[in-house]
């Protein structure tokens, strides 16, 4: 580091440039005192400070963890100030910015990687070689510690607030397989009632973004503003979920949709089966409003799904609920899960199979595995220790609204 002051002149004393001054100690193309072995930083460390967002990032998901009622006051009062402003300028693209990141990091990571190792190669001063590589890993230290902090703020903190059946009510409690089959029976009737009355392609299959994925997107929408007038904690000015220019990769990892912190963007796989697609709008737009729990997104999808007039999110979010009761009931009591699949109509299995068809594509492959390991591995460092099991308390939920709604 070099510190240069221009030099008063006297008269008769001419004056010297900096530049003259060191030329016997700085020759032509000697770039060390400028700091060209950091980069070309003159000051080299001054982003070190960034790393200070590693243990703000520690410090408040210990907070959240251990301190009670901290989870529920950032996500009520502070998550909304930091993600909606995000969420609208980054619903002002047409497309996901999330696809947009995710290129420029896979684009630039390669090629900053090799630029680093040839000029580490280059290098002939080892001491100059080692402060490079030194520099490079405190530039990534940093802009991990950066990232912590983001998904911190906009996402990790919201898994510790309180459950919705706190803000419900709703009388959570053990059930019997009784009240589980008759809810099951239920669903099935309400399912096979619906399945008529969808959009369906030529082989008798739901289709039900034959209007476009943006009527989907507006319906669900309007189904939260109507939720929200029944429980206010599920409001907020937020932008539409979008839909994934990507969505045969997400296929390929066996994801039907992604919540994206550090762009605050609900991302929906376009390609799923379309039934389904309703429904996964409808639950990826629950994290955007601070529910992470799997189990609880999963449950606000089916009962934003009950509040739509659009028949196809009532429809989704019905075969959703049944497909979860059902396979509960199927570990519960095998016999009467048979004799609930047996009452499924024809437009209904159809509709089953059309899914299951389309995701054994998918099944066994790397891709897919990985999809799924990641997947779990991320719920259960955020708190949901059963990982992707957690899926299934979403009948916990049915169950109770049930019983809240039958008085």
């Amino acid at each position: 580091m070099r510190f240069s002051f221009q030099k008063k002149c006297r008269r008769g004393d001419p004056a010297v440039s900096p530049c003259e001054k060191n030329a016997a100690v700085c020759p032509a193309g000697d770039d060390t005192a400028s700091g060209a072995a950091h980069g070309g930083e003159k000051h080299p460390l001054r982003f070190l400070w960034w790393l200070v967002c590693l243990p703000l990032a520690g410090g408040l998901q210990l907070a959240a963890r251990t301190v009670p009622g901290f989870g529920e006051w950032y996500a009520v009062h502070i998550y909304p100030l930091l993600a909606q402003p995000v969420n609208f300028i980054t619903g002002l693209l047409p497309f996901s910015a999330m696809e947009l990141v995710c290129c420029a990091l896979l684009a630039a990571a390669p090629v900053l990687a090799v630029r680093l190792v040839l000029r580490l190669v280059r290098e002939k001063d080892a001491k100059v070689r080692l402060r490079r590589a030194l520099y490079a890993l405190a530039r990534l230290a940093c802009l991990v510690s950066a990232a912590l902090l983001a998904f911190t703020l906009l996402c990790g903190i919201n898994y510790h607030r309180y459950t919705f059946a706190q803000h419900s009510g709703l009388p959570v409690q053990d059930s019997t397989a009784a009240e589980l089959r008759a809810l099951c029976e239920e669903l099935a009737q309400s399912a096979n009632a619906l399945a008529p009355q969808v959009p369906r392609d030529e082989n008798g299959v739901a289709d039900l973004l034959g209007e476009g994925f943006g009527s989907v997107a507006d319906a669900a929408d309007a189904a939260y503003a109507a939720a929200a007038r029944i429980y206010p904690v599920l409001g907020g000015s937020y932008g539409s979920a979008k839909p994934m220019l990507g969505s045969f990769f997400m296929s390929r990892l066996q994801l039907t949709g992604i919540f994206f912190p550090f762009t605050v963007e609900s991302n929906v796989n376009a390609l799923a089966p379309s039934y389904n697609v309703p429904a996964t709008v409808c639950h990826e737009l629950a994290h955007l409003r601070g529910f992470m729990r799997e189990d609880e997104a999963n449950f606000l999808a089916y009962f934003a799904c009950m509040q739509s007039a659009d028949v196809r999110l009532v429809y989704s979010g019905t075969v959703l609920a049944l497909v979860h009761a059902g396979n509960a009931l199927a570990k519960a009591d095998p016999e009467a899960y048979v004799q609930l699949r047996g009452s499924y109509t024809e437009p209904l299995l159809r509709d089953l199979a059309a899914n299951n068809a389309y995701w054994a594509r998918f099944e066994d492959k790397p891709l897919s595995e990985l999809g799924e390991k990641v997947n779990d591995t991320y719920l259960k460092a955020n708190g949901q220790a059963d990982g992707t099991r957690s899926y299934g308390r979403m009948v916990d939920l049915l169950l109770a609204e049930r019983r809240a709604r039958l008085g």
